[in-house]
């Protein structure tokens, strides 16, 4: 709670709104939210964004969900060990370190680019996950998922902007804050996609959460709703976006051109 209050405090005047932004929002003519969700649906890049998103949250909540099981039951670590509690300080710090990383190649590449490869690293970090079975396998893997996810939690924003620019263009007004109200909807649809995948996987491997030990079977129960059940989901968006979204390095910069010429 400490370290939040204090970046929280840290970010008030980079959000403190001037009068003229604020004349500017309230002056501004509201659109009803499934017009703007009816609107967005129309739009294949919002579709394929939306697409990644719901990809990358679902993949987050079932790595985050399982790491419980995973530890109790898959790994073989001392018992007074609070390894769940490790395992996540670890992603955490990994995804923070990895951000100098992704914006130093993000500024050669471009979003799109970005996205992709973070989106391929992702997919191939679950790998040392399947087979990791102590402490050190579980410390390393965890790291190497931290710092790909890093990728996917640090390109989400500046790739919606490349969106929002388009969509302003095509509008010829400016709406951040419906289509993240719409963006956000589609995150919630990624996040309830973990407990079907928990349901069904743990139901057909026959996981019974009464015992302290658990069959061979339900352990790569686990280990797949926890990695490449939700992996599949991801490569079927990156295919996705991959051949759908066109928003590429040089016509991000028209677009940011075209927004001064139209004063947006």
């Amino acid at each position: 709670m400490v370290p939040c209050l204090i970046f929280f405090l840290l970010g008030i005047p980079a959000i403190r709104e001037d009068k003229e932004m604020i004349e500017r929002n309230l002056q501004a003519k509201r659109e009803p939210f499934f017009a703007t969700l009816k609107s967005a649906l129309k739009r294949k890049n919002f579709i394929a964004l939306a697409i990644v998103s719901i990809s990358t949250q679902a993949f987050a909540a079932c790595i985050m969900g399982s790491i419980n099981y995973w530890v109790n039951f898959v790994l073989v670590v001392p018992g007074d060990i609070q390894l769940d509690v490790i395992i996540m300080i670890v992603w955490l710090l990994m995804v923070l370190a990895s951000m100098p990383f992704w914006l130093f190649l993000s500024h050669r590449i471009g979003n799109k680019k970005l996205q992709l490869i973070a989106l391929i690293a992702t997919i191939c970090s679950i790998i040392p996950f399947i087979f990791a079975r102590d402490l050190i396998s579980a410390l390393i893997s965890i790291s190497i998922i931290g710092f790909t996810t890093g990728g996917t939690t640090f390109i989400r924003y500046p790739i919606f902007g490349d969106l929002i620019d388009e969509v302003t263009i095509l509008d010829k007004k400016r709406q951040e804050g419906v289509y993240q109200g719409v963006f956000v909807f589609f995150d919630r649809i990624g996040i309830l996609l973990q407990p079907i995948i928990f349901a069904v996987v743990h139901i057909l491997t026959n996981f019974d959460p009464e015992s302290t030990t658990q069959t061979s079977l339900a352990q790569q129960g686990i280990i797949a709703a926890a990695t490449w059940i939700p992996g599949i989901v991801i490569v079927i968006a990156g295919l996705i976006f991959w051949k759908v979204y066109d928003l590429t390095l040089e016509k991000t910069l028209v677009n940011k051109n075209k927004l001064k010429e139209l004063g947006l």
